[in-house]
């Protein structure tokens, strides 16, 4: 089976090229979705995300604060890796299992941290999804509820489209 890596930046667009992918009938597994579901449904995980950076990261009904929890990754470099230790082996197997469920020519997978986790050796084919920082930063504050320097915080920790 062709592996496809699909990957960009931050508001870049992946998630509307997935589902032009997926309205044509082409299997993505997503790798942003899959860590939601781990942080929203996984006991395991959230346990160890709590015990990893305490009760400020969990709302009162034990579900993550992901607002919390991505400001403090995202202004502590050693908190962003422990959250990667955690997250990043259990995100990439349950993409391997998905993989060998497929039974297609090829697969995408939409990495949005490809270049960061170094797996671009493991793909046929990469897709990088591009757009100019303004519009990201437009699409970004149309869909959530983040701050400019949230915004930034987030570009400065990911790859540049340059690396990509």
């Amino acid at each position: 089976m062709l592996r496809i890596a699909l990957t960009g930046g931050i508001g870049s667009g992946k998630s509307e090229v997935t589902k032009c992918f997926r309205s044509l009938g082409v299997t993505v597994l997503d790798a942003d979705e899959i860590s939601h579901n781990l942080t929203s449904k996984d006991v395991a995980v959230i346990n160890r995300i709590e015990d990893t950076f305490g009760k400020e990261v969990m709302n009162s009904d034990n579900s993550l604060n992901r607002k919390a929890l991505r400001n403090l990754v995202f202004s502590d470099g050693t908190a962003k890796a422990q959250l990667e230790a955690i997250l990043h082996p259990k995100i990439r197997q349950h993409m391997r299992e998905a993989a060998d469920l497929v039974d297609a020519n090829y697969c995408v997978f939409s990495l949005p941290l490809l270049v960061e986790t170094g797996q671009t050796q493991d793909f046929d084919r990469i897709i990088v999804i591009q757009a100019p920082t303004k519009l990201r930063r437009q699409r970004i504050l149309l869909r959530s509820n983040l701050a400019l320097e949230e915004i930034e915080a987030i570009f400065s920790a990911q790859a540049s489209d340059a690396a990509r």
